[in-house]
């Protein structure tokens, strides 16, 4: 009986040993002992992981944090926000119950968020007055797994693509100041606001997007209730459900861009545009004319 009892204990005295997760940043494992989350209260490198795993909401916004290593034993995780730190990584391939993630204000060149099916809001922005931040590499925002996307905040990124195909359930998209030529949210039928400006930011450059073509035709225009294209002096169409409503309710688009419903009536401007010539003449004292002369074919 005794040997038995013996083997007892020494068994609950190994169930009875906590699992712990790493979190090698100081500044991290400060901000979780400031939250009160580490219940420990010391700046060791380690957190109990029963003090984090049911953690839904974590706010971390400015705490020079470099690296947010173990993070990925939050499991209940559903809303992250890690804004305004010095991140050139961020693993949150387990956490699979996020749908807010805000890394805002970093240094991250890209990310994995296929295994981040709930996500419905991403905020990624790189812009900060004249510095940058997040700049994305040519491996580009993949999306195409995060279908309950609603919200998706990505200027300034860089981005020479943009696929939003599968984001069929997007309604608020701010993709200004990227790389790419074309954007095609046909697909995007629920979609309510569209920010495609672009900005210059960089006080040493000043430049224009080079966005050529844009596809808003989704069947559904009329609950797209704000629409912003300005500086893209490249964009001369914009395919759309219907002209007339276009015209009458979206009003903030360069002078060379139009709207157009079909190919045809797209090819049809740009023939007109490619045959027009303009003449600028000047007159003393400051008297200027400018002239505009279409050639016919």
């Amino acid at each position: 009986m005794k040997i038995y009892l013996s083997i007892l204990l020494l068994t609950c005295s190994f169930l009875v040993v906590s699992q712990i997760t790493l979190i090698p940043d100081v500044n991290f494992e400060q901000e979780l002992i400031n939250q009160n989350i580490d219940t420990d209260g010391v700046i060791n490198g380690q957190v109990l992981t029963a003090d984090i795993e049911n953690i839904l909401i974590l706010n971390l916004n400015y705490k020079d944090i470099d690296t947010l290593e173990g993070i990925e034993d939050f499991n209940a995780l559903e809303e992250l926000n890690c804004y305004g730190n010095n991140l050139y990584e961020l693993d949150v391939s387990q956490n699979v119950n996020l749908e807010k993630l805000n890394f805002t204000r970093n240094h991250l060149s890209n990310i994995n968020l296929t295994n981040n099916t709930n996500l419905k809001e991403l905020f990624c922005d790189e812009w900060d007055g004249d510095v940058f931040w997040n700049s994305f590499n040519e491996e580009g925002l993949d999306l195409s797994t995060n279908i309950l996307l609603e919200k998706l905040y990505c200027s300034s990124l860089g981005l020479s693509e943009l696929d939003l195909t599968n984001n069929v359930n997007l309604k608020i998209l701010d993709c200004s100041s990227n790389d790419f030529i074309e954007l095609d949210l046909s697909n995007n039928v629920v979609l309510e606001e569209l920010y495609a400006n672009y900005e210059a930011f960089d006080p040493f450059y000043e430049g224009t997007g080079i966005l050529e073509t844009l596809y808003i035709n989704n069947g559904n225009n009329i609950n797209l209730t704000v629409f912003t294209a300005i500086n893209n002096p490249n964009l001369t169409c914009i395919f759309v459900d219907d002209v007339d409503y276009s015209n009458g309710n979206w009003s903030l688009i360069d002078d060379t861009s139009h709207f157009v419903e079909n190919q045809a009536q797209c090819d049809a401007i740009v023939s007109v545009e490619d045959n027009i010539i303009e003449i600028n003449f000047s007159f003393y004292p400051n008297l200027q004319i400018v002239c505009y002369i279409l050639i016919a074919n």
